[in-house]
């Protein structure tokens, strides 16, 4: 599944001229690819822009970037996204507008597009008011991530984060409760009171959660299963969780 995040359907840019364009349009960029080795005035300039808009640099040899493209790249090539991210902020904020509790979905390192794409569109459709992915190691959020959601992605606000662990953090110190789900959670999550502000923290396909991530959550549940199934697909599990968030919020709203 991980050789999919570097093969983006959206629309490429190439070049160190180009790339400074869109930044001065303000287009939203979801990944640069930059030689390694590649310096100069301009170079350091895109690359301090990226990092302040916190968009992903990856440094690869130039075989690569001939790979992507037979096109004068220049030693950069540019993914442009085709959403506009939000901040975190944004999303805790809009839901209290709303005078709801927050349910916000944090996806830690899940790298294949049709689980980031099914993920967005079961938020979308249980009432949850945002996404939030890394900054690196996550699928790319190109058409094909578009489309994998059915087109959730496009009305479902998401963030991108540099540090998750910085991020739930932030959640808690707003009030939101962390929860994720484990084989080694005490708890059902139909036990669990998804009826208060929480985020829930989905893991990468091979490893799931993060430890790092993990020991700052407030919660672990598992969830109900009576096989000897190791585990469920990372976008199944979250269905689950969201599902019962919708249903203990619709029962006691």
């Amino acid at each position: 599944m991980r050789q999919q995040q570097n093969r983006p359907s959206s629309q490429l840019i190439y070049g160190l001229h180009p790339l400074e364009e869109a930044f001065a349009s303000g287009a939203s960029i979801e990944k640069i690819w930059m030689k390694k080795g590649l310096t100069g005035p301009l170079v350091k300039q895109l690359t301090k822009l990226a990092h302040d808009h916190g968009v992903p640099v990856t440094f690869v040899p130039s075989e690569k970037l001939n790979r992507m493209t037979g096109k004068n790249h220049q030693g950069v090539i540019a993914a442009l996204s085709p959403i506009r991210y939000v901040s975190t902020d944004d999303i805790v904020q809009d839901a209290l507008r709303k005078g709801e509790f927050p349910l916000i979905v944090v996806c830690d390192k899940v790298t294949d597009v049709r689980n980031v794409g099914a993920i967005a569109r079961t938020a979308l459709g249980t009432g949850a008011h945002g996404l939030v992915t890394p900054q690196y190691e996550t699928a790319l959020i190109t058409d094909d991530a578009v489309k994998a959601s059915a087109g959730a992605l496009l009305k479902l606000p998401v963030s991108r984060e540099q540090s998750l662990e910085k991020c739930v953090d932030f959640l808690k110190l707003n009030g939101i409760i962390t929860v994720a789900a484990d084989a080694k959670g005490k708890t059902f999550s139909y036990d669990f009171d998804f009826n208060q502000p929480v985020a829930v923290v989905m893991g990468s396909e091979d490893e799931g959660v993060s430890d790092s991530v993990l020991k700052k959550l407030d919660a672990v549940v598992k969830l109900p299963m009576t096989s000897n199934a190791e585990s469920y697909n990372v976008s199944v599990a979250a269905g689950m969780l969201l599902y019962e968030a919708m249903r203990q919020r619709v029962k006691n709203g």
